[in-house]
């Protein structure tokens, strides 16, 4: 299922200032360039993972601290950023200089406070507040989850569908230890969707370093979608081939809306069952 977007895709899309109405506070998109340049992708979303989910950072702080245990999600992540030599400290406030760079924040008793460049306090960032953030957060920076495993129904009783299963599934597994090794321990998020579009699409590879995060990702699953639906109809223009088991498995149009929910169940044994349960 594609994750739903509950901000204004064609503001992310235009990769202008995203206003967070109730903190007061908008956010600047960077360009991929900007973000190398400056504070670097590992820890831009280092950044971004941390503050788009805020129970998980303060997770990361209470290992090992007890004392800690009884105090609020949010009140941590205050004392955190007010210690200005911290672990975090330095990454998240590289992070707001960034995507932030109309205002200055200053730590107070309950909130996050900024200001212009007078020293008005214009937005405050506080735990009523913070989910409004963290999800813009998540939806502007973060790529979308990594495509789930398909669940096959077959019919279990049959076993010339069943050792089929058992074969798709060790292949996936297979492919994802060789993936893994491939990364390795250099791997570049940005690097390697921006590689993988300058060659399928032909374009100058600088050219996507002027794009926003957002406008990446977008461009990336948009060139999949149309390569999962060119591939598709290429094989049904393969001469005398079956294709009847093909068409039960077919993509939907790489014109299709990404942002919204589609509710699909994969079952592309289906085919198989009807076949080996007659099969001798």
């Amino acid at each position: 299922m594609q994750e739903e977007y509950k901000g204004d895709i064609g503001l992310y899309l235009s990769g202008q200032q995203v206003k967070i109405p109730s903190v007061g506070i908008f956010i600047t998109q960077p360009t991929i360039k900007d973000i190398v340049l400056t504070i670097g992708e590992s820890d831009f979303m280092t950044a971004a993972y941390l503050l788009s989910d805020i129970a998980q950072f303060a997770s990361t702080i209470r290992q090992g601290k007890t004392e800690l245990n009884n105090i609020p999600d949010f009140q941590i992540v205050i004392e955190v950023l007010r210690q200005k030599s911290g672990q975090f400290t330095n990454i998240i406030d590289n992070f707001f200089s960034l995507c932030l760079p109309q205002f200055s924040m200053e730590c107070s008793a309950h909130s996050l406070d900024f200001s212009t460049e007078d020293g008005t306090v214009v937005g405050m960032l506080n735990a009523f507040n913070y989910p409004d953030f963290a999800l813009a957060i998540k939806e502007l920076f973060l790529p979308r989850q990594k495509e789930e495993a398909i669940n096959y129904r077959i019919n279990e009783a049959d076993e010339v569908s069943k050792r089929l299963l058992e074969k798709v599934k060790k292949n996936r597994e297979l492919l994802a230890k060789q993936r893994s090794a491939k990364d390795g321990d250099n791997l570049s998020m940005f690097g390697l969707y921006i590689s993988i579009l300058s060659v399928g699409m032909g374009v100058d590879v600088n050219m996507f370093y002027k794009y926003t995060p957002f406008q990446l990702y977008d461009t990336f699953n948009r060139f999949l979608a149309k390569a999962a639906r060119d591939k598709y109809e290429s094989m049904l223009l393969v001469p005398f081939a079956d294709t009847s088991a093909l068409k039960d498995n077919e993509p939907p149009s790489w014109f299709e809306n990404l942002y919204k929910p589609v509710e699909e169940e994969y079952n592309s044994l289906q085919k198989v069952n009807e076949i080996g349960s007659s099969a001798k």
